[in-house]
């Protein structure tokens, strides 16, 4: 998809996504909170979707079909040869052999972990573990770095009561 057809695209699910909305007399908060049991939706999310510079992926494309009440086919636009943009797993390529991945997907914990761990893998990957390049220190355990933020190393060693 060239970026042009892309940004036609967004612009169109926006303009459904405006529709569905007066229809109902709802503002985008509205939409947030009855999206809510199907999907946690932020203001930013519903923003961008509005307008037209992102296009839901496929769980958050669900939850506000269900919302409006609707098939997620009626959101999107007329010409749906181009749904490859609402894969859940997008892989750019950003040269020198290496490629940007985007994974919108809900998984398994073990699927999860696997992944991380292929990711981690590669000592030299910029990921969610190891943003920019950065070594693990300071990183969060949820994410699978190394140590939490406001690391041990600086905390008062317990049970010396000043003693010597």
């Amino acid at each position: 998809m060239t970026a042009k057809t892309e940004d036609a695209f967004k612009r169109a699910f926006a303009k459904n996504l405006w529709r569905e909305l007066n229809a109902r007399g709802w503002n985008q908060a509205e939409l947030i909170r009855r999206a809510a049991p199907h999907f946690k939706l932020t203001r930013a999310n519903i923003s961008a979707y509005c307008s037209g510079t992102k296009v839901p992926g496929p769980a958050r494309l669900k939850a506000i079909a269900k919302a409006f009440g609707i098939d997620p086919d009626d959101l999107l636009p007329a010409h749906k040869s181009s749904l490859k943009i609402l894969s859940p797993v997008q892989v750019y390529d950003v040269g020198d052999g290496n490629a940007r991945l985007q994974i919108d997907t809900v998984a398994p914990w073990p699927v999860a972990a696997e992944v991380v761990s292929l990711l981690k893998q590669d000592p030299g990957a910029t990921n969610i573990m190891n943003p920019k390049g950065a070594n693990d220190e300071g990183t969060d355990k949820r994410a699978g770095g190394g140590s939490v933020r406001g690391d041990h190393k600086n905390r008062p060693k317990m049970g010396s009561r000043g003693r010597s």
